[in-house]
């Protein structure tokens, strides 16, 4: 049974996944992982990716809604950055 574990963020921005949770959950040595943020819960979920990538991340994006704009969603981001760095440097 795997339990919940802290662990530490180098420098780097590096993290170390234990041992037992890698073989557990089939992470390999030089091996990739997919990185899937949600923002709004302040996570990340980290998956190992066993197959190709392709076959991996297939099917990824079918919960998402069609009638939305990415573009117009990273333009919204964007500008929100942007008055952000503003005002930091004020």
């Amino acid at each position: 049974m795997l339990f919940p574990k802290v662990v530490d963020v180098s420098k780097k921005g590096q993290i170390l996944i234990p041992v037992g949770m890698r073989k557990a959950l089939g992470f390999r040595p030089k091996g990739k992982v997919f990185l899937l943020p949600f923002e709004e819960e302040d996570k990340i979920e980290v998956k190992p990716i066993k197959k190709s990538l392709v076959e991996e991340l297939c099917g990824v994006f079918a919960g998402v809604d069609k009638k939305s704009s990415w573009t117009k969603e990273l333009l919204e981001e964007r500008r929100r950055d942007l008055k952000k760095e503003e005002k930091d440097f004020s």
